[in-house]
């Protein structure tokens, strides 16, 4: 009871925090520019294993290329870079460019 006290005296002091404005997400123009070129690469193969290769190997090299070293680092300091670019943990997809497994799913 003597802490929700003190909590109650201390909150009761306390000036209203103003609200802030909430963050606009960044436009994703590159998730367009993805799409697209996705599109034209994958659709002309005629069967959809094919086309699921071709995804692979698109999705592989816009994040850096094959991923040989699972132990190299440089995909979180792209990711925390952008982190801190952006001021935001929300990062639009077309703006990852290395990235493992989960980044490239």
């Amino acid at each position: 009871k003597q802490w929700y006290q003190r909590r109650v005296a201390i909150t009761a002091g306390a000036t209203e925090v103003p609200k802030e404005e909430p963050t606009k997400p960044k436009a994703d123009s590159a998730l367009r520019e993805y799409i697209d070129e996705v599109t034209l690469q994958v659709q002309p193969h005629p069967s959809q294993s094919a086309q699921v290769k071709a995804l692979a190997v698109y999705v592989s090299n816009q994040m850096g290329g094959p991923q040989a070293d699972s132990g190299s680092l440089s995909h979180e300091l792209h990711i925390a870079q952008l982190k801190a670019d952006l001021k935001s943990n929300v990062i639009p997809i077309g703006f990852v460019k290395r990235g493992i497994f989960y980044h490239r799913a």
